[in-house]
């Protein structure tokens, strides 16, 4: 019970009381959360806007969701934690089947897309070896930080911390 009582006192901390709530997502220290069946419909979306549409037609949410998406799957063997990145060992959470079909459609696309990005947008290289897009604010591989991905949840653990953000929220009006 005591380390139940101290995780949610952790968690309470971290949660911002005052932030947008969107399509079922919100946001906890930086990251912006979904449930692993919102992410699963955001990835076939964004696979589907690169198979059928020219990217003159691709809105920058969009590609900025596109962007999260690709960093989000490469990065599923990854743990970002204080700003630290830790590989973990053996296979990634978001491999095979709708995944596939999305990094096929990044692959089939790559070299276009990337260069129609740097074209569309203004970019610096970003210290960690990725492309940073100034007006979309996000980072494209490389070294990329918790707003360049997407955190996915369950949806036990999402409504723990809705319960938890609404606590907060009572506590402090």
């Amino acid at each position: 019970m005591l380390k139940l009582s101290f995780f949610a006192i952790i968690l309470l901390l971290g949660i911002d009381c005052h932030a947008q709530k969107k399509k079922n997502t919100i946001d906890f220290k930086g990251y912006k959360i979904l449930t692993l069946s919102n992410f699963n419909t955001l990835v076939d979306t964004c696979t589907s806007i690169l198979e059928t549409k020219k990217f003159s037609d691709i809105s920058d949410s969009d590609n900025i969701n596109i962007i999260k998406c690709s960093n989000t799957i490469f990065y599923s063997h990854v743990i970002i934690a204080n700003d630290t990145i830790a590989f973990l060992h053996g296979k990634r959470r978001f491999e095979g089947g709708r995944y596939a079909r999305f990094d096929s459609a990044i692959d089939v696309n790559n070299a276009y897309y990337d260069r129609e990005m740097s074209k569309k947008y203004k970019w610096a290289m970003s210290s960690g070896l990725g492309l940073y897009f100034e007006k979309l604010k996000i980072q494209a591989g490389g070294r990329v930080e918790r707003r360049d991905v997407f955190k996915v949840l369950n949806e036990e653990e999402i409504r723990f911390l809705l319960a938890l953000q609404c606590l907060q929220c009572s506590l402090f009006f």
